[in-house]
C-alpha cells in the first residue's frame, strides 16, 4: 500500500470515529424517544399472554423491558379486579372473607411465569453487559496508551499505519461504562487532534468525508419530514426514532452546515412530538370522564351502606343492584393514574361496607336457624316416641302427633345443610304411626278400589257427551261433576291421576261443545270454579289461577311495548318496512292473545264472584 493511501485510509478511519461524538450527544438527547407504539389499555389476559411469549423470544431486551414496565401494571389491575369480584362473589354467597382462598387460572400462572423467566434474562443480560464494558474499558485505555506513545514520539514511516490499525481496534471494542464514557471520548478525540494536527495532510479529506456525511443527513431529514403528515402518528414517532439512530450513526457534516442540518431534522422532530403530545391530550380528556364517570357510581352506591331490612330476600334484591353498579364501574377501564388508588379505595371500601352489614344480617339470621332447628329436633323426638307407645288410644295418638305437625309448620326454617334431613325424620315418625294405622283398614281399601271404578265409568260418561244444541250444557257438566263429588274416596296413590283424568276429559268435552268459542270459554271457567269445590285450599287455587291470567297479560303488555319502541327506531327503507310489517304482524297476535286473556280473567272474577 503506498503512503499516499494510508494517509487516506488512516484520515477516514479518524473522521468516523470522532464523528461518534456527535452519536453520544444525539444519544443523550433522545435516548427516551423509543417507546412502544402498542395501546394496550384494552387487553384481555388472552392479548397480554400472547404479547408476552412473543417479547419471551425477542433478542432485544432494552425494548423488552419498556414494554414489560407498561403491560405489567395493566395485568396486575385486571388480576386485582378479577380477585375482588371473586371475594365479593364469595362473601355474597355466605363465606367468610378470612376463608377466602383466590385461585389463579392458567393463563394468568402463565404470563406471571413467563414474566420472571423474561426478566431474569434481562437481568443476566444487564450484568453479562456490565460486566463486558469493563471489558471494553480496559481495552480501550490499552488502545489510547499505544496511541499516546506514537503521538508523543517521532515521526515514523509507520507511524499512519499503526494509527489507523489502532483507531480500527478502538471502533470495533464496544461501550464502556456511562461515568468513564465521555472521558474515554475526551482523551481520544484529544490524541487523534494531535496526530492530525501533525498529519495536516488530512484536512481536505476529512472536509470530503463530511460533505458525504451532509448528503446522509440531509436525506434522513426528508424522510422525517414526510413523517410529519402520517395519519398513524404512534408508528410515526417509532419510524423517527429509527431515523434518529440512523442520524447519530452517520458522522459529523461540515462545520458551517452541521448546526443548520440538526435544526432541521430537530424541527421536523419536534413537529412529530407536538403530535404525539396531543394524542395524548386526547387519550388523558377520555381518562379524566371515566374519573367522572366512576366518581358518580362511588355516589350512587353510598346509600348501600345504610340499607337495613330484616329479610334476606330484600337483601338479596339489594344485592343484585349493587353487583350490577359493580358491572358498570368494571366496564369504566382507564382513569389518570394518579387517582386510581383512592378512586378504588373509596368505591371499595362502600362496597365492602355493605357487604359486611349483610354478613351481619346473615349472622343474626343463621343463629335463628340454629334456634330452629334444637326446636324441630325436640318435636321429632317427641313423634318417635309417640309412634312407639302403646299406652293410649289410636285417637289420642293421632292427635298428638297432628299437632305436633302444626307446631312444625309454625316454627321457622332451619339451615339448608339440615333441611331436608330433619323433614325427613320428623315425616318418617308421623308416617310410621299412621302406615301402621292405615293397614289396619283393609274393608276401607276395598270401598276404595269400588268408588275408583265408579269414578273411571264417569270419565268414560263424560267423555262420551258432546251435547246437542239447545241443551243447557253447563248445567249437563254441573251435573257430572256432582255425581263425581258423591263418590267416595280412592286408594291414595291413584287420587291425582283420577283428578287430573276427569279434569281434562270435562275441558275436552268443553271444546266438543257446538256453541261459540266465546261460550265455551265461560263455561269451562265455570267447569274449573265447581271442579276446586267448597274445600280450604280452593281459594288458594282460585288465586293461582287468577295470578297466572295477570302474569300472562303483563308479559304479552311488556313483550307489545317492546315491539313497539322497536318500530321507532327502524329507518325508512325497503328492508325497515319489510322489518316493520313482520314487528306488526307480532303485536296483532299479542293484541288478540291479550284480548282473549282478558276476558277470560274478567269471566273468572265474574263467576267467582257469583259462587
Amino acid at each position: 500500500m503506498t503512503t499516499e493511501e494510508v494517509i487516506l485510509d488512516s484520515a477516514q478511519t479518524n473522521a468516523e470515529v470522532i464523528a461518534q461524538e456527535s452519536e453520544a450527544i444525539v444519544t443523550e438527547m433522545h435516548e427516551d424517544i423509543e417507546e412502544s407504539t402498542e395501546n394496550y389499555n384494552h387487553f384481555q389476559k388472552a392479548d397480554f399472554l400472547k404479547l408476552i411469549k412473543g417479547l419471551a423470544e425477542s433478542p432485544n431486551f432494552k425494548k423488552t423491558g419498556g414494554i414489560l414496565r407498561e403491560i405489567k401494571p395493566l395485568f396486575d389491575d385486571l388480576i386485582n379486579n378479577e380477585k375482588e369480584i371473586a371475594l365479593q362473589s364469595f362473601v355474597g354467597d355466605g363465606g367468610e372473607k378470612d376463608n377466602f382462598e383466590y385461585k389463579e387460572d392458567k393463563e394468568t400462572k402463565e404470563f406471571y411465569q413467563i414474566y420472571g423467566k423474561i426478566q431474569k434474562q434481562r437481568y443476566q443480560q444487564i450484568a453479562d453487559l456490565e460486566k463486558q464494558k469493563d471489558s471494553n474499558l480496559e481495552a480501550k485505555l490499552a488502545i489510547l496508551d499505544k496511541i499516546r506513545t506514537i503521538v508523543l514520539g517521532d515521526e515514523t514511516k509507520d507511524s499512519l499505519g499503526e494509527v489507523r490499525k489502532l483507531q480500527k481496534e478502538f471502533k470495533n471494542v464496544g461501550a464502556v461504562p456511562p461515568a468513564k464514557s465521555h472521558e474515554i471520548w475526551d482523551n481520544y478525540r484529544a490524541l487523534c487532534d494531535q496526530f492530525d494536527n501533525k498529519q495536516g495532510l488530512y484536512n481536505e479529506l476529512r472536509e470530503l468525508d463530511r460533505r458525504k456525511n451532509l448528503e446522509q443527513k440531509i436525506l434522513l431529514c426528508e424522510k422525517a419530514e414526510l413523517l410529519i403528515n402520517a395519519e398513524n402518528i404512534r408508528k410515526a414517532v417509532k419510524d423517527l426514532n429509527e431515523l434518529h439512530e440512523e442520524f447519530k450513526h452517520v458522522g459529523p457534516a461540515p462545520k458551517d452546515e452541521q448546526e443548520n442540518i440538526w435544526n432541521r431534522f430537530k424541527l421536523a422532530s419536534d413537529k412529530i412530538y407536538d403530535k404525539k403530545r396531543d394524542l395524548q391530550k386526547g387519550e388523558d380528556s377520555e381518562k379524566a370522564q371515566n374519573l367522572a364517570k366512576k366518581d358518580a357510581l362511588y355516589e350512587k352506591i353510598l346509600p348501600y351502606i345504610s340499607f337495613k331490612s330484616q329479610k334476606i330476600t330484600e337483601w338479596n334484591d339489594k344485592t343484585k343492584e349493587l353487583l350490577d353498579i359493580q358491572k358498570e364501574w368494571d366496564a369504566i377501564r382507564f382513569i389518570p393514574r394518579e387517582a386510581i388508588k383512592e378512586s378504588s379505595r373509596k368505591f371499595w371500601v362502600s362496597f365492602k361496607a355493605f357487604f359486611a352489614n349483610k354478613n351481619a344480617f346473615i349472622q343474626v339470621l343463621d343463629a335463628e336457624r340454629d334456634a330452629n332447628l334444637t326446636k324441630k329436633i325436640a318435636l321429632c323426638e317427641q313423634a318417635e316416641t309417640l309412634a312407639k307407645s302403646e299406652e293410649s288410644t289410636k285417637n289420642e295418638i293421632a292427635d298428638k302427633l297432628k299437632g305436633l305437625q302444626r307446631q312444625w309448620k309454625e316454627i321457622g326454617a332451619v339451615p339448608q345443610k339440615q333441611q331436608q334431613s330433619i323433614y325427613d325424620r320428623f315425616k318418617t315418625a308421623c308416617d310410621s304411626y299412621f302406615e301402621k294405622v292405615r293397614g289396619q283398614f283393609n274393608d276401607q281399601e276395598k270401598i276404595y278400589e269400588d268408588n275408583l271404578k265408579l269414578k273411571k265409568d264417569l270419565c268414560e260418561k263424560v267423555s262420551a257427551y258432546t251435547g246437542v244444541e239447545g241443551d243447557n250444557h253447563e248445567e249437563k257438566l254441573q251435573e257430572f261433576i256432582k255425581e263425581w263429588r258423591s263418590i267416595g274416596f280412592v286408594p291414595r296413590k291413584h287420587k291425582d291421576s283420577i283428578q287430573e283424568k276427569f279434569d281434562k276429559i270435562l275441558s275436552d268435552a268443553v271444546l266438543k261443545l257446538p256453541v261459540s268459542d266465546e261460550e265455551k270459554e265461560k263455561i269451562q271457567i265455570a267447569v274449573e270454579l265447581s271442579t276446586f269445590g267448597e274445600s280450604a285450599t280452593s281459594q288458594k287455587r282460585v288465586q293461582e289461577r287468577s295470578s297466572t291470567l295477570r302474569r300472562k297479560i303483563q308479559k304479552i303488555e311488556t313483550d307489545i311495548d317492546t315491539l313497539r319502541n322497536n318500530m321507532g327506531f327502524l329507518a325508512k327503507s325497503n328492508k325497515a318496512d319489510k322489518l316493520r310489517t313482520e314487528v306488526q304482524k307480532q303485536i296483532d297476535e299479542a293484541d288478540a292473545k291479550l284480548t282473549a286473556l282478558k276476558r277470560q280473567i274478567k269471566l273468572y272474577q265474574s263467576l267467582e264472584s257469583k259462587k
